[in-house]
């Protein structure tokens, strides 16, 4: 449960960029690509941030692992959308 709220922002971020994907070629293409990558890159920064935040609570350490986990889940789906759009 708590992995797939980690993920959460990257797959709707995935989704945003199915969307608006559709019908470009050429260089606008390539532009949402690199910056579909860089916002998945820059989701995936702030979310480890906050899970190490989180994770510095001894009784919240097994909630920030999996929030981790899935925010690096999330990033690698964005990326491979990135990447393919």
């Amino acid at each position: 449960m708590f992995g797939f709220l980690g993920s959460l922002p990257q797959i709707l971020l995935a989704m945003l960029l199915l969307l608006q994907g559709q019908g470009l070629s050429g260089s606008d293409a390539k532009m949402q690509s690199q910056l579909g990558l860089f916002a998945a890159a820059v989701f995936l920064f702030w979310s480890l941030a906050g899970c190490g935040l989180l994770a510095l609570s001894g009784r919240a350490r097994a909630l920030a692992a999996a929030l981790a986990r899935g925010a690096m889940a999330g990033f690698v789906l964005a990326v491979v959308v990135a990447l393919a759009a």
